[in-house]
């Protein structure tokens, strides 16, 4: 067995600890830890009370042979929630698995590029070898907080924000010590800066790192104190501006004290400032062994890797979930108490949650079951779209909408969502389908439409994204109309998926919504009963249920029955198949 301790293990972190090694790989030494917590015990109060010291019968060596180890409840939970997850993703498109794979490969790089150490690699190589730590750094820290065993019975808020102290500690630690060795091989300071980040940096002049750090400590305050005044000086034009503006929005009003109050602040520099020099003087003059700053980085890190570990759970069977769900609503407050005294701006850590959890989802799309409003596809991501042509920009830049593209506020942030039963899943899925089907019906009424061409790509949209999924259909290459209602309908099933609910199950809460959703559009736009009568008789109700039920065969019948396209305001030609209408409308291919 390894003699090295995995970050999850660590339970608390000693008073007035010093550094510790950490190798290649970012462990630490079990051996180490263990001499350091006793060295750094604080001295026992006055009446304190000690366990009774083992006997020699608890010291009696335990056959092996005759003992089983059970599982814990959070191993328990854990081990169900990777079957869970492993079913949620099959639900995903084939470019979501290829971005999996893509993560694993460079996971696997990072992994050997921080292995090896070569005393000629060049400036560049150290710096990629730099970023390569710090990833590996976030995701072991990430992995601990999910598997730590905080939210169980019996452990109070302040054992857990104990255990969470530890493992930012030892996360900051393995920060230091990647940036330590660039600087000791005589890397840039500045360029060591700018991998890792400024607030990352910081972290070397802490007095818990001095030891290591001073050869260095001079010229990291003089880089860091530069970059602060560089960053002061780049935005303070645009801070006096601010000022500017609201000495002139308030100045009607007659009392000076309140206009003074209202106008706030009138020292752009100070303004500016304040967060990087509370925190460099926080740095630099706080005793050894307190807990150590979060930057926004960690901080999102922090709250990401929470939000799984209740989450998960919340899911197992054995426990109270809504015991869970306060547990971890307190020892989140606590949380963003700390973030705030360290000097965070809340936007900050609220924008920095926001894109990692985006980013992450590239590669670990089981997130979006996790979080209120992404579980059921009415929180997206927002992709830039031009206005020209329609076309979407692949890139994301960080924002986010609800799924009819009203941008969500800059400064919401997301919640974790509690288990939910089959029929609250229905409820929730009828309810984006139902606003999804009222935007694409007034949308087409403003462009006049009389065809309800996005409302047809929505109906046939979901159904595409039931079956394909559901029955294996091959669905790349589907219509860019069509492939939100395909996106959203992914991760409706992936969220029931690891919820427990069975596959039939999630067919009819599936079904159910479809039709629910439907019948409610029709009633509040009698438009849509003319375009559904029109397209699939007087029974149309009936057909979409069976639809629902059976969405395979009903794509089939569509595309072979004849029906009429409508051709724009000049009168242009009907078409008298689906098929037809696809061939003529068949972008050219490149010869």
């Amino acid at each position: 067995m390894s003699g090295r301790k995995r970050l999850a293990d660590v339970e608390t972190v000693p008073v007035g600890r010093t550094p510790m090694a950490v190798d290649a790989q970012g462990r630490i030494d079990a051996d180490e830890w263990t001499a350091e917590r006793a060295e750094a015990q604080p001295p026992p109060e006055v009446g304190a009370v000690y366990s009774p010291w083992p006997g020699p019968a608890d010291e009696e060596p335990i056959d092996a042979e005759f003992t089983e180890e059970r599982p814990t409840t959070g191993q328990r939970a854990r081990r169900v929630w990777e079957e869970s997850r492993k079913k949620a993703r099959e639900f995903f498109s084939e470019s979501v698995q290829a971005t999996i794979v893509d993560h694993e490969e460079q996971r696997a790089r990072d992994e050997e590029r921080a292995a090896t150490e070569d005393p000629e690699a060049s400036e560049r190589e150290r710096l990629l070898k730099l970023r390569s730590e710090a990833r590996m750094a976030g995701e072991e820290y990430l992995d601990s907080l999910r598997r730590a065993q905080i939210f169980v019975p019996g452990f109070t808020e302040q054992k857990a924000t104990k255990r969470l102290d530890a493992m930012h500690q030892v996360y900051v630690q393995m920060m230091v010590q990647s940036c330590l060795r660039p600087l000791s091989r005589g890397v840039n300071t500045n360029s060591v800066i700018q991998t890792v980040g400024m607030m990352a940096s910081m972290a070397l002049l802490s007095e818990d790192f001095r030891d290591q750090t001073r050869p260095h400590v001079d010229r990291l305050r003089e880089k860091i104190q530069d970059r602060i005044d560089t960053k002061t000086r780049s935005r303070v034009g645009a801070a006096e501006k601010g000022i500017e503006r609201r000495r002139d929005f308030f100045s009607g009003v007659v009392d000076k004290k309140k206009r003074a109050r209202l106008v706030g602040s009138t020292d752009a520099r100070a303004q500016l400032s304040r967060k990087w020099r509370k925190r460099y003087d926080d740095l630099l003059y706080r005793e050894r062994g307190q807990r150590q700053l979060y930057t926004p980085e960690s901080a999102a890190l922090t709250e990401l890797g929470l939000m799984e570990n209740a989450f998960v759970q919340m899911r197992e069977p054995e426990t109270e979930s809504q015991e869970i769900y306060e547990s971890y609503k307190e020892l989140r407050s606590h949380l963003w108490a700390q973030f705030e005294d360290d000097g965070l701006e809340r936007q900050d850590v609220v924008d920095r949650i926001k894109k990692m959890v985006g980013a992450r989802m590239e590669h670990e799309p089981e997130l979006w079951t996790m979080l209120k409003g992404t579980a059921h596809a009415r929180i997206t991501k927002d992709y830039r779209t031009d206005g020209a042509t329609g076309a979407r920009d692949e890139q994301w830049r960080g924002n986010w909408a609800n799924h009819i593209g009203v941008r969500m506020p800059r400064e919401a942030t997301f919640s974790l969502r509690p288990p939910m039963t089959r029929d609250e899943h229905s409820s929730a899925v009828t309810e984006t389908m139902r606003i999804s089907f009222a935007d694409a019906v007034s949308k087409d009424m403003k462009d006049g439409r009389a065809d309800g061409e996005r409302f047809r790509e929505m109906t046939i949209g979901y159904m595409v994204g039931f079956a394909g999924r559901r029955q294996g259909m091959d669905l790349r290459g589907v219509p860019a109309g069509v492939r939100m209602a395909v996106e959203q309908s992914e991760v409706m099933m992936a969220t029931m998926t690891v919820d427990g609910v069975e596959p039939e199950a999630q067919r009819a809460a599936y079904s159910m919504a479809y039709a629910n959703a439907m019948d409610e559009v029709a009633e509040q736009c009698p438009e849509v009963k003319d375009l559904m009568h029109e397209q699939f008789g007087p029974d149309w109700k009936v057909v979409l249920k069976d639809a629902a039920d059976n969405p395979r065969d009903f794509i089939i019948a569509m595309k072979a029955k004849p029906r009429p396209y409508y051709a724009g305001a000049d009168g242009g030609p009907a078409y008298e198949s689906a098929r037809d209408y696809d061939a003529a409308h068949e972008d050219p291919q490149p010869v």
